[in-house]
């Protein structure tokens, strides 16, 4: 076996230079800057996602609050306006006494009897479809746009159907 001779080897070794150094440096710049870049994109893609869920969620809450009173107390003295914004469900009428659920929109928000339940409406439409058979379907849309991080928007539009009743089916 040889035998190293260490000092020697270390005597004849001068060390890193300058310009190694600064490029060492660059480097590892280039290297910090595109992992702080990709964290950075998941983040806001990771605050987008949240946004849109919480969002979606408030608009399938609102939307299946309006069927389940739409279910509990349809009748034929509730309304609809022409452009589908507002939302009258006669709970009651014994007595001459109207006991109603009112939905509208005001300034973005969806109420129901003046209570907040969605906000960022951007459209809420409720219709009545079809034809013949068809005739007892009631849509109703909801359109919900919510800023992302970056400034664009992110639109939500969620939409449920509901047959009304027949009073007189023999």
């Amino acid at each position: 076996m040889k035998n190293l001779n260490i000092s020697g080897f270390l005597k004849n070794k001068k060390g890193i230079t300058l310009v190694e150094l600064l490029i060492s440096f660059a480097l590892l710049g280039i290297i910090m800057a595109s992992v702080y870049s990709f964290f950075t994109l998941q983040h806001n893609s990771i605050y987008s996602q949240t946004i849109r869920v919480k969002a979606e969620k408030e608009a399938r809450t609102a939307i299946n609050m309006i069927m389940d009173d739409l279910r509990k107390y349809e009748s034929s003295s509730s309304t609809y306006d022409e452009n589908g914004n507002l939302v009258k469900i006669a709970k009651d009428n014994t007595l001459g006494i109207s006991n109603s659920i009112l939905y509208k929109v005001s300034d973005g928000i969806l109420k129901r009897n003046d209570e907040s339940i969605c906000n960022n409406i951007e459209t809420f439409a409720v219709s009545e479809v079809g034809q013949g058979y068809d005739a007892n379907i009631i849509n109703i849309n909801l359109k919900v746009v919510v800023k992302g991080k970056s400034g664009s928007d992110i639109v939500i539009v969620v939409q449920n159907s509901y047959r009304r009743k027949l009073s007189n089916v023999k």
